[in-house]
C-alpha cells in the first residue's frame, strides 16, 4: 500500500512538471500568458469563484454587475485605433520575425478578393481561399476544426453575448439570457462561446452569466472584421481589446479564438498565437447567420441538420466528431438552436469544444492550470482503483494484446504547446513514467 501511494505521488509530481514545461518540449513556437494583461483586474481575485456548482445552475434572469469601469475602450463595433499606448506596448513585445510576410488582402463589396491568389501553391495557408488549416510554417499548430472522437458534437456559438437594443418587447425576448436559460433546460448543456469584445463591454452581465453557468469563453475580435484585410497593427488592436474586455469583465484570459468568417492565413495565425491564442474553426457550417438577412432559407438550414443527424444515425458518420458554426446573433439563430439542439442530443454526444478536446485549461490564469493537475490526479486515482478491481476479476492478461477493459488516455488536441494537434499535453508523461517505474524497479530488486 505504501508503495502504491508513493507511485501516485510521483505520478502527480511528474504530470505537474509536464504541464508547466510544455513549451520546452513542443516543436511549436513557445507562448505564455500575455504579459500586457497582467495588470488588468477582473471582478474578483479568482474567476473560478464566479463558476456555480452544477446543482446551483438554474433558469434565472441576469444579475447586475458591480465593480466594473468599462469606459476606457474604443467605440463598440468600430475598428479600434492602433495609436493607443496600450496597443503600442503590445506591438513592442511581439517577435515580428515569427510573423510570415503574407500580403494584406483587399476587400471588395464586403468580401475578400481571392481572384489573384495561387490556390495550388497556397503559400500562406489562406483558409478563405483553400480551406487550409495546417500552417506552412512548422512553428505554428494546426487549426482545430473537428472533435477527435466520432459521435461528439462540439457545441459553440459566435458573436455573443447577444443583446437587442430595441425596446420592442417581442424582439427583446430573444436577447440573453434566452439562449443560456434554454441550455440550462437542456440538462445544463455546456458550449464554447466566441465573444465579440464590443458585446462583452456593452453587455457584461450576460458574459458573466454564461461563464458562471460553466460555458467556455473564447475571443472573436473587437469589431468582427475580415482579418486578412487588416495590417499587423490592426490585427493586434482587434485581439487586444477583446482579450482585455474578457479579462476585465470575467477575470480570465482565453487561449482560444475564432477569426470572423474564418478569414485567416499564416500572418494572422502567427499574431494570434504570439498573443496567446490558438485558432478554432469548424467543419459543419449551418449558415444560420444568413437567416436574418434572408440570404438562406430556414428550410435549407433545417435540411443541413437533418442530413447530419441521419448520417450519424445510419453509422455513416464514424470518422471523427464535429464542430459546427452557429451564432447567438438574432432571433432566428436562437430559434434554430431551440429547434435542433434537442434532436442533436438524441444522436450525438453534445458538449463544448473544449470538452470534446479533453482540454480542462482553456485560460492562462494559474488557477486553471492547478485545476487541470488536480483533475488529472483524480483520474489517476480512479484508473488505479479500476485497474486493481479489474486485476482481481481477471488477473491474467495477454501482454501482446490490448486489454479492452482499460480506459485509454484521452487525446488533448487543444492544449497550447503540445507536440501536435493529435497529441495530449501529457505526451511526455509516458516516457517519464516508463523511466520512473524502471528506476523504482531497479531500486527495489538490486
Amino acid at each position: 500500500m505504501h508503495f502504491t501511494i508513493s507511485i501516485a505521488a510521483l505520478l502527480a509530481a511528474t504530470y505537474s512538471h509536464s504541464v508547466h514545461a510544455q513549451s520546452q518540449t513542443s516543436p511549436f513556437l513557445a507562448v505564455s500568458s500575455p504579459a500586457w494583461l497582467a495588470n488588468v483586474k477582473g471582478p474578483v481575485d479568482d474567476a473560478q469563484k464566479l463558476v456555480l456548482r452544477e446543482e446551483d445552475i438554474k433558469v434565472r434572469p441576469l444579475d447586475e454587475v458591480h465593480n466594473l469601469k468599462l469606459t476606457d475602450y474604443p467605440p463598440p463595433m468600430k475598428a479600434p485605433p492602433i495609436d493607443d499606448p496600450e496597443i503600442k506596448a503590445v506591438i513592442d513585445q511581439i517577435d515580428w520575425s515569427k510573423v510570415p510576410n503574407a500580403p494584406v488582402r483587399k476587400a471588395v463589396n464586403g468580401a475578400v478578393d481571392m481572384s489573384s491568389y495561387d490556390d495550388a501553391q497556397d503559400p500562406h495557408c489562406w483558409w478563405s481561399s483553400t480551406l487550409c488549416t495546417k500552417p506552412k510554417v512548422d512553428y505554428l499548430p494546426q487549426d482545430i476544426s473537428t472533435c477527435p472522437r466520432a459521435g461528439d458534437w462540439g457545441l459553440n456559438y459566435d458573436d455573443g453575448p447577444y443583446r437587442v437594443w430595441s425596446e420592442d418587447k417581442k424582439e427583446k425576448q430573444w436577447e440573453e439570457p434566452r439562449l443560456y436559460n434554454f441550455l440550462v433546460e437542456q440538462d445544463k448543456q455546456k458550449a464554447t462561446l466566441f465573444y465579440i469584445g464590443s458585446n462583452v463591454v456593452t453587455f457584461p452581465e450576460a458574459a458573466q452569466r454564461a461563464f458562471s453557468d460553466g460555458h467556455t469563453i473564447c475571443s472573436h475580435t473587437w469589431s468582427h472584421p475580415l482579418m486578412t484585410t487588416l495590417t499587423n497593427e490592426q490585427i493586434v488592436s482587434e485581439l487586444y481589446w477583446t482579450q482585455k474586455a474578457i479579462k476585465q469583465v470575467i477575470g480570465i484570459t482565453p487561449k482560444c479564438w475564432r477569426p470572423p468568417f474564418g478569414d485567416i492565413d499564416d500572418r494572422v495565425r502567427a499574431i494570434a498565437w504570439l498573443m496567446g491564442m490558438r485558432t478554432i474553426l469548424w467543419d459543419r457550417d449551418t449558415n444560420d447567420w444568413g437567416l436574418l438577412a434572408h440570404s438562406v432559407t430556414a428550410a435549407t438550414v433545417n435540411d443541413y441538420f437533418k442530413q447530419w443527424i441521419e448520417l450519424r444515425a445510419n453509422n455513416t458518420d464514424v470518422t471523427e466528431g464535429h464542430i459546427p458554426l452557429q451564432h447567438e446573433s438574432s432571433p432566428q439563430t436562437i430559434q434554430l438552436t431551440e429547434k435542433w439542439l434537442p434532436e442533436l442530443r438524441k444522436t450525438f454526444n453534445v458538449m463544448s469544444i473544449h470538452q470534446c478536446l479533453d482540454d480542462t485549461s482553456p485560460y492562462w490564469e494559474a488557477s486553471w492550470e492547478s485545476k487541470r493537475v488536480e483533475q488529472h490526479d483524480e483520474e489517476l486515482q480512479q484508473e488505479e482503483s479500476y485497474q486493481e478491481e479489474s486485476n482481481r476479476e481477471d488477473p491474467i492478461i495477454d501482454s501482446n494484446h490490448e486489454d479492452p477493459s482499460v480506459p485509454k488516455q484521452a487525446d488533448n488536441r487543444f492544449a497550447m504547446g503540445t507536440k501536435d494537434q493529435h497529441t495530449s499535453s501529457t505526451s511526455g508523461l509516458g516516457i517519464n513514467l516508463t523511466l520512473l517505474v524502471s528506476t523504482l524497479a531497479l531500486t527495489m530488486f538490486t
